[in-house]
C-alpha cells in the first residue's frame, strides 16, 4: 500500500498550503505509548523520551479536525488515513506500507510515517522516500526516529537536490525552534562535464 502526498499546489488550495507552510512554530506532541514502551525504546535506553516538538502547521495538517461534512466532530486526517489502510491490510495480510511525498508532501509524509511505525498493528517497517522537504521535528524526534529505525519499525530515506533551499528550511536562524531531518539522506548533485 503507497500513501502519497502532493507538494504545495498553488491553484488547487494557495491559502491553506501556505499557511501549513509558515505556520513554523513547534507544537509539543506526545509519542504514542506503543511506541516508548516498545522493545525498540527499552533496547536503546530512551524510555525517558515521550515528547517531541514538530512544525505546527505539518502537526495540525495531519492531527487537526477533517473539514469534510459527513465526519464525526472528532476525526482527524491521520484517523481517516487509517480507517483507509486497515482494511486493505487486514484483507492482504502480506502487503507492505510506503509513505512518499515531495516538498510539503515530503514533510507530511515522514510525519505520517513516523506515527504510523508507532501503530502496532500494522506491518514494519513502514518504508518512507521523500523528496525535497523540508525539516518538520526537533532533535528528540530525530533521535526518536532513529530508535524506530533501530528497532526495524521505520525505513526513512530523504532524496534532496544540492542547493535546494526547501529542504534547509526552516533553519535554526528562527527563534526558538530546533529543526532536524530525519532519515537517511541522498543528495542529487549537478555537475556539468
Amino acid at each position: 500500500i503507497t500513501l502519497v502526498f502532493r507538494g504545495t499546489d498553488n491553484d488547487l488550495s494557495l491559502v491553506t498550503n501556505w499557511s501549513t507552510n509558515f505556520s513554523f512554530l513547534q507544537i509539543k506532541a506526545k509519542i504514542p505509548s506503543t511506541a516508548t514502551t516498545a522493545a525498540a525504546f527499552r533496547q536503546d535506553d530512551v524510555t525517558d523520551l515521550k515528547h517531541i516538538s514538530l512544525h505546527s502547521g505539518f502537526y495540525k495538517y495531519i492531527f487537526g479536525l477533517t473539514n469534510l461534512d459527513d465526519d464525526a466532530h472528532d476525526r482527524r486526517k491521520f484517523d481517516q488515513i487509517l480507517d483507509d489502510i486497515r482494511p486493505l491490510l487486514a484483507e492482504h495480510q502480506d502487503y507492505k506500507v510506503f509513505v512518499t511525498g515531495h516538498s510539503l508532501g515530503g514533510a507530511l509524509a515522514g510525519l505520517v510515517s513516523f506515527f504510523l511505525a508507532c501503530e502496532d498493528d500494522l506491518p514494519k517497517p513502514i518504508s518512507c522516500v521523500t523528496f525535497a522537504s523540508p525539516r518538520f521535528g526537533d532533535s528528540e524526534y530525530l533521535r526518536a526516529t532513529q530508535v524506530l529505525e533501530r528497532g526495524g519499525l521505520l525505513r526513512f530515506c530523504r532524496v534532496v537536490n544540492a542547493n535546494d533551499s526547501v529542504s534547509s528550511m526552516p533553519t535554526s536562524l528562527f527563534p526558538l525552534t530546533d529543526y532536524q531531518h530525519g532519515g537517511f539522506q541522498v543528495k542529487n548533485l549537478l555537475i556539468s562535464i
